[in-house]
Parts: C-alpha cells; sequence; structure tokens
C-alpha cells in the first residue's frame, strides 16, 4: 500500500469502554484510567482495522507499528473492503 493509498483512510483511535472514536491518543486513554485503546483506520465513517495500543493503560504497541499491522493486513486481504473489522494481532 502507498501513502496516497493510505490517505483514503482517516486514522483515529477507539477506547473499548466507551466504543467511541477519538482523534488523540491522549484523549482516548483520559476517558478511564484503565484505557483500552485501539488503533483504528476508517473509511466511510466505518471503522476497516484495529490494533491495540494500550490495554488497560500498559502500553502494547506504537502507533506507528499498529499502522503497520493494519496496513500489511489491508495489503494481504484478510480485512478491508467487503470484509467485516477485525483486531489485528
Amino acid at each position: 500500500m502507498t501513502k496516497e493509498q493510505s490517505k483514503q483512510y482517516e486514522k483515529c483511535f477507539y477506547e473499548e469502554s466507551t466504543k467511541k472514536v477519538y482523534k488523540t491518543l491522549k484523549e482516548a486513554k483520559a476517558v478511564t484510567k484503565y484505557a483500552n485503546v485501539h488503533r483504528c483506520w476508517m473509511k466511510d465513517g466505518e471503522i476497516t482495522a484495529m490494533h491495540y495500543v494500550t490495554d488497560y493503560g500498559e502500553p502494547m504497541c506504537t502507533i506507528k507499528k499498529a499502522d503497520q499491522y493494519i496496513m500489511e493486513a489491508i495489503d494481504n486481504g484478510t480485512v478491508g473492503e467487503g470484509k467485516r473489522c477485525q483486531v489485528i494481532v
């Protein structure tokens, strides 16, 4: 996937307990002490794929690495248009 293709997606953060999408990691983590935050890519208002960034407030993965995992999953066809959103582990 090229950078141009990745720009088709809106990159944001999803917090599990609130089931809401936030623009920044700081906003998502501030919601609760033990936040479970995913990096997510959205297209046309729907989450296409996501990967854990923090779990119970502890760092799990960098944002850059999460983006890389998501990009690879979209390239491999395991997530994307016509497929259900899934957490990439």
